[in-house]
């Protein structure tokens, strides 16, 4: 699935950059929201493989994952996410006041 999001936003993003549209606001959130999925697909590739390479065996392998550069960003990435996830919904919210 990783994958598929990761091609499919890409199609998006390019497509959105050759076609231009007469709606400028609407192509750019349209863009930003296939460049904040493309990122969602590389975290699940990663975290997938991750699975993949540990499955059955993490306990061995937790403290080396836990202290990988890996991990490490893989976890800052994902609460970067939330917080972007929750400053678009309050603008959002904003917006419809």
């Amino acid at each position: 699935m990783g994958l598929v999001g990761i091609l499919g936003n890409l199609f998006v993003i390019v497509g959105r950059l050759v076609f231009h549209e007469l709606n400028p606001i609407h192509s750019f959130y349209i863009k930003n929201l296939a460049a904040a999925d493309l990122l969602v697909g590389i975290f699940l590739i990663t975290v997938g493989f991750h699975d993949i390479k540990f499955r059955g065996r993490f306990l061995m392998f937790q403290h080396s994952w836990i202290h990988s550069s890996t991990c490490q960003l893989n976890g800052r990435y994902s609460g970067d996410k939330c917080k972007a996830i929750e400053l678009w919904e309050s603008n959002d919210d904003e917006s419809q006041k």
